[in-house]
């Protein structure tokens, strides 16, 4: 367990990583997060949205996504 909200990792095979294209989209502010989200289907991906460290962990695990843009000025 990482001392980080309690939380164990989840160690991925890099097969797992590269099969999905979703991109994980963390911001608290909601046009920020549209502009990525916007961008990232562009580029032929499947954007995952979240506004909180809670729901981006829990994104995180439940969606398996190959990347995540991540807000390092989150309020929570």
């Amino acid at each position: 367990t990482l001392p980080i909200f309690g939380f164990t990792p989840r160690i991925r095979q890099p097969e797992q990583v590269m099969a999905t294209n979703k991109i994980l989209i963390v911001d608290d502010d909601p046009a920020i997060r549209w502009m990525l989200v916007e961008a990232v289907k562009e580029w032929g991906y499947q954007p995952i949205e979240a506004s909180t460290c809670q729901a981006a962990l829990f994104a995180n695990e439940t969606e398996s996504p190959a990347a995540v843009l991540l807000d390092i000025d989150l309020p929570d």
